[in-house]
C-alpha cells in the first residue's frame, strides 16, 4: 500500500492507540495520525486536517464513542467511522451501527482491525462516486428543465438537495417515492404558452 493513511485516533489511552496504530502498519498500511480524547479536540482535529478514517474507543473520561461519532457527523464529511474498544456489549455495538457508525472491532481482536478498515476504505470510495453520480444527474436534470419540465421519481437526499437548490425550480417537478436510492425520470418539452410545472413538497416538508 502505497499512500499514507491520515488516521484520527480518538482515544484517551496513549497506549491504546499505539496498539491500534501498530496492527494498521501490519496490515501494510503507512500511518500518519493524530490522537484527541475530547470534543473540542476532535473538532480542532478535524478543521484543521485532512483525514481517512476515524478510529474511536467507545467510553472514555468526559467523552464517548457516540459523542464523536455526532461531531462527525455535524461536520458533514464522509469519513469511515469505526469503533475500537473493549469497553462495548452486543446490544451496544449493535446500537452503534445503527447510529451511523461504520464498523466494530474489540480491542482484544485487534488482527480483524486491517480487514475492517480495508472494507470500510472501499465502501467510502463507493459511497464518494455514487454520491458524485447522483450530483452530476442532478445538474444535468436541472440544465434539462430550462426548456422541459422534468419529474423526478427518486429517495437520494443529494439529488433532492440539489434540485432544490437549483435556480430553475419553478420548471421542475420533483416527487419524492419509494425506498431506494434509484432515480426514475421524465423529461417533457415546454408546451409553448403552457403553464409551468409547479414544485412539488416532499412528504418530510409537507408534513
Amino acid at each position: 500500500m502505497n499512500e499514507t493513511l491520515k488516521v484520527l485516533v480518538v482515544e484517551d489511552s496513549r497506549d491504546d492507540a499505539e496498539l491500534v496504530l501498530l496492527e494498521l502498519k501490519r496490515a501494510g498500511y503507512a500511518v500518519a495520525s493524530a490522537r484527541v480524547a475530547s470534543g473540542e479536540g476532535m473538532k480542532a482535529a478535524l478543521a484543521g486536517g485532512t483525514w481517512d478514517l476515524v478510529l474511536s474507543d467507545y467510553r472514555m473520561p468526559g467523552f464517548s464513542g457516540i459523542d464523536a461519532l455526532r461531531i462527525l457527523e455535524a461536520t458533514g464529511l464522509e469519513l469511515p467511522f469505526v469503533l475500537v474498544s473493549g469497553a462495548i456489549g452486543e446490544e451496544e455495538a449493535v446500537a452503534a451501527m445503527k447510529a451511523g457508525a461504520h464498523g466494530f472491532v474489540a480491542k482484544h481482536n485487534l488482527s480483524r482491525l486491517g480487514l475492517v478498515v480495508e472494507r470500510e476504505l472501499k465502501d467510502a470510495k463507493a459511497r464518494k462516486a455514487r454520491r458524485q453520480a447522483e450530483e452530476e444527474l442532478a445538474r444535468n436534470l436541472v440544465a434539462l428543465a430550462a426548456d422541459h419540465t422534468v419529474i423526478i421519481v427518486t429517495h437520494s437526499p443529494v439529488l433532492l438537495s440539489v434540485c432544490r437548490n437549483s435556480v430553475v425550480l419553478d420548471r421542475t417537478k420533483i416527487l419524492t417515492a419509494g425506498p431506494t436510492p434509484e432515480v426514475l425520470a421524465r423529461v417533457f418539452p415546454h408546451q409553448a404558452g403552457g403553464p409551468r410545472p409547479v414544485l412539488a413538497a416532499s412528504k418530510a416538508e409537507a408534513s
